[in-house]
């Protein structure tokens, strides 16, 4: 699936827009930097990549 939200039929649009804000949340929450949107980038790819810095902030703790 491409990241371009504007291609998907508007329901689909809205559930992935507020699931995607709820990560930001979480992410703000536990002062993880957001991950940017690379312009055609496909979704899987880009929560891959959010899930990975969730990964680093919790190996980080972990270390302290």
């Amino acid at each position: 699936m491409s990241f371009d939200i504007k291609d998907l039929h508007p329901a689909a649009r809205d559930d992935v827009l507020d699931a995607l804000n709820a990560i930001y949340a979480a992410m703000d929450r536990h002062g993880i930097e957001r991950v940017p949107v690379i312009p055609g980038e496909i979704l899987s790819d880009h929560l891959d990549r959010i899930v990975e810095e969730f990964r680093r902030k919790l190996a980080a703790t972990e270390l302290d």
